[in-house]
């Protein structure tokens, strides 16, 4: 990533080129493709120092997204996204880590999706925070933030659902920080299956 800004011009929004996706499930978990790396855009950087990253979304996504954080901005509202595109590799690393910590994969499921079943590989799915509450990121303290509470009332206009509720028919732990882009019917019907549960 020697120039974050030429790569943002070379992200075409073209149609989502995914491959099939399998109807069987991992540990409840819905089986998502990872989506190539031309239809990314770099939606913020995060961290300082040796941990900085830079995030991406799908083109359509990360469009949608910035749109919604500065409706927020516009109200007072500092929305920060924390987490986007993942490849399978990164997630099998974060799944592997929950095992660790949580002694199982079952146990591990409920906190992470196994690599090929999180919605992190599609570009669609972004972890998001509040600004103004440092060090809380990914934490179930987003709930109490004015950044969550703005989500709930809004996102939808921008296309942004959350992704796993209270008491979700996946069995998946409450999550109020990951939301997924599903404004467009292509968009839309990758998360099918999941939406599908309701």
């Amino acid at each position: 990533m020697n120039n974050p800004a030429a790569e943002i011009k070379q992200a075409n929004p073209v149609s989502v080129r995914q491959q099939p996706i399998a109807t069987q499930q991992a540990y409840r978990h819905f089986p998502y493709a990872q989506a190539e790396q031309n239809q990314l855009m770099i939606v913020s950087s995060y961290a300082t120092g040796r941990d900085k990253r830079f995030e991406f979304m799908n083109v359509e996504a990360g469009k949608a997204l910035m749109q919604m954080i500065y409706a927020a901005r516009e109200e007072g509202i500092w929305i920060i996204p924390v987490s986007g595109f993942r490849t399978i590799e990164q997630q099998q690393q974060l799944f592997q880590n929950q095992i660790k910590r949580l002694g199982s994969a079952q146990e591990a499921a409920k906190v992470s999706a196994p690599a090929g079943y999180s919605e992190h590989h599609t570009g669609f799915a972004v972890d998001l925070t509040d600004g103004k509450f440092p060090k809380q990121d990914i934490k179930l303290q987003f709930e109490t933030t004015d950044a969550y509470r703005w989500l709930t009332r809004h996102a939808k206009e921008f296309g942004f659902e959350m992704s796993f509720k209270q008491n979700n028919f996946q069995g998946i732990s409450f999550e109020p920080w990951h939301w997924r882009y599903v404004g467009t019917p292509d968009a839309a019907a990758i998360f099918s299956q999941a939406r599908n549960q309701r």
